[in-house]
């Protein structure tokens, strides 16, 4: 029961943020190409663009294994992408609770992601 309200809040945020995202123009990175970036199961362009940085900098963390292959170094490859997004936000309440999203979202349902990066196979 846990998990459908994880989904339905991250469908929740995700809608209030496609809603939003013609506020503020996005904040476009350079999107490295080894990676494939913000994956989400709705397009919300304006965020992905956002947090792409911080997208590609933990498909690597996972991929490589940076803090070893464990459940440890996920949920550290997890929290990192966490802080990566928050200081992009800086004081945007908004914005905070979308990358709240992202996180749990990761958290949640990486693992399969984990488990399958291709940098051990």
């Amino acid at each position: 029961m846990k998990t459908v309200r994880v989904a339905v809040a991250i469908l929740a945020f995700a809608a209030a943020s496609l809603a939003l995202s013609v506020a503020e123009p996005g904040i476009a990175m350079a999107h490295d190409s080894t990676s494939n970036g913000c994956t989400t199961p709705i397009p919300v362009n304006y965020w992905n663009d956002r947090f792409d940085r911080a997208c590609d900098n933990h498909d690597h963390c996972y991929n490589r294994k940076w803090y070893g292959n464990s459940a440890a170094g996920k949920l550290a490859c997890d929290w990192n992408f966490y802080n990566e997004m928050l200081a992009n936000c800086g004081w945007n309440v908004v914005c905070r609770g979308v990358a709240y999203t992202y996180y749990t979202a990761v958290y949640y349902f990486g693992w399969y992601a984990w488990y399958n990066s291709s940098w051990f196979h």
